[in-house]
């Protein structure tokens, strides 16, 4: 494509170099993130080492729920949800990218969801956050892959209510 810019020196590397150089980025600070995705995709439940997934239907009242849960622990601390942005590290500079917001382009497969609370100051570590919400039951669904080996003569249909 003529309209995608194109790095002659991609980041890391310099003009006459013959090796690429590591670059590192740090947050300023510690942050809670909780990661979702919004697929339903074999190759993630094997990835994760997955055995059941919860489909969400209502994900805006999910959202809520969770970030209401979470802001009684943490009071004034700014949260976002948003999808991951996948980028090719030969076509973005390391300041362009947003270590919350930002994953190598080898995972969009994965099709990420992030929601971030950071806090109002530089924090170094952080404790476990335990958060409950309630039952889900009225946005969401019980996903159990059925494994390969169960002969299809073995599977009960549900009953509808």
């Amino acid at each position: 494509d003529p309209y995608v810019p194109l790095n002659i020196f991609p980041p890391g590397m310099t003009p006459g170099s013959k090796r690429r150089v590591s670059v590192r980025r740090e947050a300023s600070s510690n942050y809670y993130v909780y990661c979702l995705t919004d697929r339903l995709e074999k190759r993630l439940m094997s990835d994760f080492e997955g055995d059941a997934c919860l489909m969400i239907w209502e994900a805006q009242e999910f959202i809520r729920r969770v970030g209401e849960a979470v802001a009684d622990h943490l009071g004034a601390w700014r949260f976002d949800a948003n999808y991951v942005e996948y980028y090719d590290p030969l076509r973005v500079h390391p300041r362009e990218i947003d270590i919350a917001w930002f994953k190598h382009f080898r995972y969009a497969y994965q099709q990420e969801v992030r929601l971030a609370w950071f806090p109002p100051d530089k924090v170094a570590a952080l404790p476990y956050l335990d958060i409950q919400i309630g039952s889900l039951s009225d946005i969401s669904e019980l996903v159990v892959p059925i494994p390969a080996n169960v002969p299809v003569e073995n599977l009960q249909a549900k009953e509808s209510p």
